[in-house]
């Protein structure tokens, strides 16, 4: 599990955020369980979604291989929603750091792996804090 790993290696200094598109039977309190420690925005307007519509067809959700994939998968859900929508990952540091990793997936359930998560975790480094302004002398006469 991607977040208790985070959790358990960076102590909680890492914040974890997700963006989901739909709320669907209590989806949101459900979808905790699975993110130890982090925020759950909910982007109904699909504003954080790519632009240019991102999102695979019928035919992705009946594919051979998306059937193999289920059949693999052990985290619960209701199978409810449109389901065509593509998710990602994205590891985002402070400051200039900007994007140190991006998952977008092409397919349906086509998963991230969670060792280059956490090796691209590895790479953000903290903020630095700003420093307090320094008084200018004044001149004494």
């Amino acid at each position: 599990d991607l977040s208790s790993g985070i959790n358990a290696e960076y102590g909680g200094s890492v914040k974890l955020c997700a963006i989901v598109k739909e709320d669907i039977e209590n989806e949101l309190v459900d979808y905790r369980e699975f993110l130890t420690g982090g925020e759950i925005y909910l982007d109904e307007e699909k504003n954080f979604y790519d632009p240019a519509g991102r999102s695979s067809g019928y035919s992705s959700l009946f594919s051979f291989s998306l059937i193999a994939k289920i059949r693999k998968i052990t985290v619960a859900g209701n199978l409810k929603g449109e389901g065509f929508i593509l998710g990602g990952v994205i590891v985002v540091g402070p400051g200039d750091q900007g994007l140190l990793f991006e998952h977008l997936e092409k397919t349906v359930g086509d998963r991230v792996d969670v060792k280059d998560v956490m090796e691209a975790v590895s790479k953000i480094k903290p903020p630095v804090a700003a420093e307090p302004p320094t008084e200018e002398p004044t001149a004494t006469e």
